[in-house]
C-alpha cells in the first residue's frame, strides 16, 4: 500500500543541505515531505495467508496472531532485537503524516516512513523520516543491495516507488517501506485501514537497502559499505578543477543543470541561488543556463578559492559552508552548517562525500570542458 496525498495538515520534519557558497551567502537547501494527517480506525478483521498481490486500503491482511514470529523463538542478536520490536507493534494504528519520536519506547500511532525510521533507530542507525528521504540517504551510503536479496535479509528495507527519488526531486507520486523479515514477508505500518501489519512482500517493491552500521552477519551476510573516501585515500594533490567540479556536482544535484530547490532560489548543477548566481552570463537563474555556462561559472569561482586557498579540500568546505566556516584547523570541520532539524552532514562529512564522487568516478567524465566562459 502506498502512501496517500492529502493537505489536511503538513508535515514538520525537514531534512536538507546547508550551503554558504564561495561568496559566503546563506543558502538553506532543504527537501519539505508535506502530507497530511487523517485518522481512522484500524481494521480488527483477519482472513487467511497472505495474498501475493499488493493489498488496496479497502483489502483486509493475513492475521498478526499466525504469522508474527515469537521472539522466544529467535536469536538475540541487536539485529533480532531490532526486529522484535518491530514486530512488537503488529495491531497498532496508523495515521498518515504521524510524528513519532525515535527514543519513545513503545509509540502506538505511526505514520509508514516513522516507523522505519523508529525500528532502525532501535538498532543504533538514524535515518531520515520518510520513504523517499531514507531511499535516498541509504543510496548516498553506498547500501543499497538488490531487491531480491533484500526479501531475504532480515532487518533490511524494502521500498517501492512509481518512479526511483531523485535528489531534490521531491516525494514521487507513490512511495512505501517497509522492514523485510527475510522469509518474503515484511513488518510494516501499510495503512490506516489495517494499520501495522505482518505481509507478503512479493512483487511489491523494486529496491532494497541495508540500515547503516547494523551487522548483518546474523543474516547470513557479511555485506559492509566501502569506507568512506578521505584525504587519507584520496590524492589531494592529484585534484584538479575539473575533478572537484565533478564531484561537487554529483553531491549537489548528480550532474542535474535543470535541478530545481523547492524551498529557495537554488538551482542548477550546483545550486547556485540567484543573489550568488547574479545574472551570470545573461541568465536570470542558474538552471536557465546551458550546462556550459554553468560549468565556466563554477570553474571561475573554484579556481579563484583555490588561488586564496591553495587547497582543494578547503575549496570544498568553503563551496558547503562558506570560506569562513572553513577557516582554521580541519580537525575543527565537525562542525555542522544550519539548524540540527536540517539534518546536514559536517563539514568533513560534506568534503568526504565529493572525494567519495570523485574516487569512484568515470575517468572519461572527469576530463575538462573546452567551453569558454562567458563575460558576466
Amino acid at each position: 500500500m502506498t502512501e496517500q496525498t492529502s493537505t489536511a495538515m503538513p508535515r514538520r520534519r525537514l531534512y536538507g543541505t546547508f550551503r554558504r557558497g564561495f561568496l559566503g551567502s546563506s543558502v538553506v537547501v532543504l527537501v519539505l515531505s508535506i502530507a497530511g494527517c487523517t485518522e481512522s480506525e484500524p481494521s480488527n478483521q483477519a482472513v487467511p495467508g497472505p495474498s501475493t498481490q499488493v493489498p488496496s486500503p479497502s483489502q483486509q491482511v493475513p492475521s498478526p496472531s499466525t504469522q508474527v514470529p515469537s521472539p522466544s523463538q529467535q536469536g538475540s542478536s541487536p539485529l533480532q532485537l531490532m526486529v522484535d520490536k518491530a514486530l512488537a507493534q503488529v495491531g497498532d494504528q496508523y495515521i498518515f503524516g504521524a510524528e513519532v519520536s525515535e527514543t519513545d519506547p513503545d509509540p502506538s500511532i505511526w505514520d509508514q516512513g516513522e516507523f522505519t525510521q523508529w525500528v532502525a533507530y532501535q538498532a543504533g542507525a538514524e535515518i531520515p523520516g520518510s520513504s523517499f528521504e531514507q531511499y535516498l540517504n541509504l543510496k548516498e551510503r553506498g547500501l543499497l543491495i538488490p531487491v531480491d536479496q533484500g526479501m531475504t535479509t532480515t532487518g533490511a528495507l524494502l521500498f517501492h516507488f512509481s518512479s526511483e527519488p531523485q535528489p531534490n526531486g521531491g516525494r514521487p507520486g507513490e512511495a512505501h517501506v517497509a522492514v523485510s523479515l527475510g522469509d518474503g514477508r515484511t513488518v510494516e505500518a501499510q495503512s490506516e485501514d489495517v494499520g501495522v501489519v505482518v505481509d507478503d512482500a512479493r512483487d511489491r517493491f523494486e529496491y532494497a537497502a541495508l540500515l547503516p552500521g547494523v551487522d548483518y552477519s546474523a543474516a547470513g551476510i557479511a555485506l559492509t559499505p566501502p569506507p568512506a573516501a578521505s584525504s587519507e585515500t584520496v590524492d589531494v594533490s592529484a585534484l584538479t578543477v575539473e575533478t572537484v567540479m565533478f564531484g561537487i556536482r554529483m553531491q549537489e544535484s548528480q550532474g542535474d543543470y535543470q535541478a530545481e530547490n523547492p524551498t529557495s532560489t537554488a538551482s542548477g548543477a550546483y545550486l547556485y541561488i540567484d543573489g550568488i548566481w547574479d545574472g551570470y552570463g545573461g541568465y536570470q537563474h542558474a538552471s536557465d543556463a546551458p550546462p556550459d555556462v554553468q560549468d565556466a561559472r563554477m570553474r571561475a569561482d573554484a579556481q579563484a578559492a583555490y588561488d586564496r586557498l591553495g587547497d582543494w579540500e578547503r575549496v570544498i568546505a568553503a563551496h558547503y559552508a562558506g570560506e569562513q566556516r572553513q577557516a582554521g584547523p580541519k580537525s575543527d570541520w565537525t562542525a555542522i552548517p544550519g539548524s540540527a532539524e536540517q539534518n546536514n552532514p559536517s563539514i568533513r562529512e560534506y568534503v568526504d562525500s565529493v572525494l567519495a564522487k570523485i574516487s569512484t568516478a568515470d575517468p572519461a567524465n572527469l576530463g575538462p570542458s573546452q567551453s569558454p566562459a562567458p563575460s558576466s
